[in-house]
């Protein structure tokens, strides 16, 4: 339902306000519920909570349950997957990696998918938000989700663990001399801050400047990197330069283009990068090794 107030009265509800600028109570507009799950993303959550929000996830979702007398609380993570909190306590939900991801309409499934298999199929709430994050995924990734009771398994989204003990930093990668080369780097920059994954960009932590100034800096920048999200369209050498910079400290590479051509590629696939052609799951993917 769209765009209108709805007043309801329910045994069992399962609200996502979808609002990040301003999130409100189920129960504002006099709706009740005898059981209430409430699924938020991190910045609708602390813009719920009234008083000021702890720094830790799992102690913000147990405030909202009792600010809101909810039963349920679930926090969307993004690459993390979700944080979960009922009466038994809190639970971890993974993630699940697909080649690709079509994000819009994923909080829906998402949605749709746990109150399926919470109020239908009365599966504890931490089940229930496993399966929706599942669902979720194959939706993403084009999959058939109409049978929601058999869903094809994923694997789960893993962390990288660093030999080097290298800082969770992605250095992105990209050429930055068109407006359209431009926007690709601030797009990804933008989503990976709001994913609260520390980035290094060097157009907008170093700018533009002379060699011999702004690649001491970079370079001092990539090694002290976990992860590198480069952006290889086009072939530009200082992009390739510092895959192959990483590539040769055992810097783990993710890599994006969109307009592949094989000649092009052979030492990026040779050198042991990952290869993505779609922009959302390269972005999703570096999140999740950062």
């Amino acid at each position: 339902m769209i765009e209108c107030d709805v007043l309801v009265h329910a045994r069992q509800a399962v609200y996502d306000p979808q609002d990040p600028g301003g999130p409100q109570s189920f129960r504002a507009n006099g709706s009740t519920a005898d059981r209430l799950a409430l699924i938020l993303n991190q910045g609708e959550a602390r813009q719920l909570l009234r008083s000021p929000p702890p720094a830790d996830t799992e102690t913000l979702a147990k405030m909202i349950a009792g600010q809101e007398n909810a039963d349920v609380v679930i926090i969307k993570l993004g690459a993390a997957g979700a944080c979960v909190y009922d009466s038994t306590g809190v639970a971890t939900v993974p993630a699940y990696q697909t080649p690709r991801v079509w994000k819009i309409g994923s909080g829906d499934t998402f949605s749709a998918a746990f109150a399926y298999y919470w109020m239908n199929e009365g599966l504890p709430a931490a089940h229930a938000a496993r399966r929706a994050s599942l669902a979720a995924a194959l939706y993403c990734n084009g999959g058939d989700i109409n049978n929601l009771i058999q869903l094809t398994p994923l694997a789960e989204v893993t962390r990288r663990v660093s030999s080097k003990e290298l800082p969770a930093q992605v250095y992105l990668a990209g050429p930055f001399f068109t407006t359209a080369e431009l926007w690709l780097v601030t797009e990804a920059w933008r989503f990976l801050r709001e994913s609260h994954v520390p980035v290094f960009s060097p157009y907008h932590d170093v700018g533009i400047g002379a060699g011999e100034e702004v690649a001491p800096k970079d370079l001092e920048a990539l090694r002290r990197s976990s992860v590198v999200l480069a952006l290889v369209d086009g072939s530009d050498a200082g992009t390739l330069f510092e895959v192959g910079y990483a590539r040769a400290l055992n810097i783990p590479v993710i890599a994006l283009s969109e307009n592949p051509r094989e000649q092009d590629l052979k030492m990026i696939t040779g050198s042991g990068c990952e290869l993505y052609a779609d922009f959302a799951a390269a972005l999703y993917r570096v999140a999740a090794l950062a």
